[in-house]
C-alpha cells in the first residue's frame, strides 16, 4: 500500500509543477526593426518572434537561435 500512494503522490506532484509552467509567459525582448529578409530567416530558424509598431521582438530564451540565423 505504500508504494501505491508514493506513486500517487510522485504523479500528482508531476501534475502540479507541468500546470506550472510558465513557458507561454516567456519574456521577449528587443530584436531589430521589421524587414522581410529578418522574419524570413528567424522563420527559417523556427524562432519565436512578434512584430510591435514595425520592431521584431523574439523571446529570451530564443535569443541565440536568432543570433545564429540572423547575423
Amino acid at each position: 500500500m505504500e508504494k501505491k500512494g508514493l506513486v500517487i503522490f510522485l504523479f500528482a506532484l508531476f501534475l502540479f509543477l507541468s500546470a506550472c509552467n510558465n513557458s507561454d509567459k516567456a519574456k521577449y525582448v528587443y530584436w531589430t526593426v521589421e524587414t522581410e529578409n529578418q522574419i524570413e530567416r528567424l522563420e527559417r530558424a523556427e524562432v519565436d518572434y512578434k512584430i510591435q509598431n514595425r520592431e521584431i521582438w523574439v523571446k529570451e530564451n530564443d535569443v541565440k537561435k536568432a543570433v545564429q540565423c540572423c547575423t
